[in-house]
């Protein structure tokens, strides 16, 4: 069975759907809600992609290295929640799924899923996640060797950085001005990585309210982010993400002789990097399992979870 979706026998579009009237329908919120719940790890399977089942009972997850990493959980909620591990970021239903996974429209992607089940409505409905999934499309045509260009103006990485991750507009104003911080021409902030004053690469993050979107420029993935707060530096703050990194910075406006670093995940590397350079290392990640071990394998480090810091 083939694997690739044929577009030559996709659906009619909304404009060639209609009723014996001559009226164009439309799918209904109650078939998109129907469409959303459907089984897509069996449609998937079905059209070739191979699958990848790991779990149990309590919780089962299906993974299709294929598919840019995905990887789909069918027992968190009524309809499943799915991952691009490649690009750490995901949504939740069959139908957000289709459309990120194999590149579909919204109308094809509901037409898979209920098998051809023709349109109900004359009135039309469009979820609000079908535009965010959009403007992510927007935001991952680019080439990840290269730095992304500047765009016209700064508003979304304002919003973004004010609005849902809590961070005041001082602190947004200052990594701008001193070029930590930029927005690209498809409305990501771009947090700069820097080395002996010269931009070596980017942390990227999508600015879209409801879809986790990051990434690295490819030739630092193994860098990380730095923000220095002193020219000869003692101490390391340490954390997860930039996001973490840059609320620790709001709230400790006064810090100095340190050095504040992201290593975008858990990396050995960077502890080694900073070891290396015989700097005191403060861990300031959550209270969670993962970060609990990763402090543990590095004994010289001093364990702090992140509230912890923010308090201290």
């Amino acid at each position: 069975m083939s694997k690739f979706y044929n577009s030559t026998e996709q659906t009619k579009t909304l404009s060639e759907r209609t009723d014996n009237n001559m009226q164009k329908l439309y799918y209904s919120f109650d078939q998109f809600f129907k469409a959303n719940a459907a089984d897509v790890v069996d449609y998937l399977i079905k059209k070739g992609y191979d699958c990848v089942c790991e779990g149990d009972n309590e919780k089962t997850e299906y993974k299709f290295p294929e598919l840019n990493s995905l990887s789909i959980n069918t027992k968190k909620a009524n309809i499943p929640v799915f991952c691009f591990r490649k690009f750490k970021y995901g949504g939740s239903g069959s139908v957000n799924c289709l459309m990120q996974a194999l590149g579909m429209s919204y109308e094809t992607a509901v037409s898979e899923l209920l098998k051809g089940e023709a349109p109900k409505s004359k009135k039309p409905y469009m979820p609000k996640s079908v535009l965010s999934i959009c403007q992510l499309r927007n935001c991952l045509d680019r080439d990840n060797d290269k730095m992304p260009p500047r765009g016209k103006d700064t508003k979304r990485v304002y919003a973004y950085l004010i609005k849902d991750c809590g961070i005041s507009a001082g602190t947004v104003s200052k990594l701008i001005k001193e070029k930590y911080l930029y927005q690209d021409d498809k409305g990501n902030a771009v947090f700069v990585i820097k080395r002996e004053g010269n931009d070596i690469g980017g942390d990227i993050r999508g600015t879209i309210k409801g879809i986790k979107y990051n990434a690295r420029v490819r030739n630092t993935r193994d860098g990380y982010f730095e923000y220095p707060l002193s020219n000869a530096p003692k101490t390391a703050f340490v954390f997860k993400n930039v996001i973490d990194l840059t609320r620790f910075l709001d709230a400790h406006r006064d810090l100095d002789d340190c050095t504040l670093v992201a290593m975008d995940g858990l990396v050995d590397s960077v502890m080694e990097s900073l070891s290396a350079r015989k700097l005191d290392i403060v861990l300031c990640l959550d209270d969670k399992a993962d970060d609990k071990k990763f402090c543990a394998k590095h004994s010289e480090a001093v364990e702090m979870p992140l509230d912890e810091a923010a308090a201290c």
